[in-house]
């Protein structure tokens, strides 16, 4: 027997989005308060046009995908489900 689950996306939180890899990387290496002349000059060094800071979530949200961004759906077996459950429970 399967069961249909819906849950929050362990990487975004249900938001639907991330962070863009570069601004990750850009405020491990800045401690606030950041400046705009911090943003330009370390974005100056690499090759990509500046990103968009928030980017949709490759986990929950791909391109084309029909269901809502931030969830993660999909058929699990029953032992599957008490596994999660007792998860949660611990």
């Amino acid at each position: 027997m399967e069961i249909y689950i819906r849950q929050k996306c362990a990487d975004c939180h249900g938001v639907g989005q991330i962070r863009h890899p570069l601004w990750r990387k850009f405020y491990e290496q800045h401690p606030d308060p950041v400046t705009n002349e911090d943003v330009r000059q370390w974005f100056e060094g690499h090759p990509h046009p500046l990103p968009d800071e928030q980017i949709p979530c490759s986990s929950c949200n791909p391109k084309g995908a029909m269901r809502q961004p931030g969830y993660i759906e999909e058929w699990v077996s029953v032992k599957e489900l008490l596994e999660l459950l007792l998860g949660h429970v611990r």
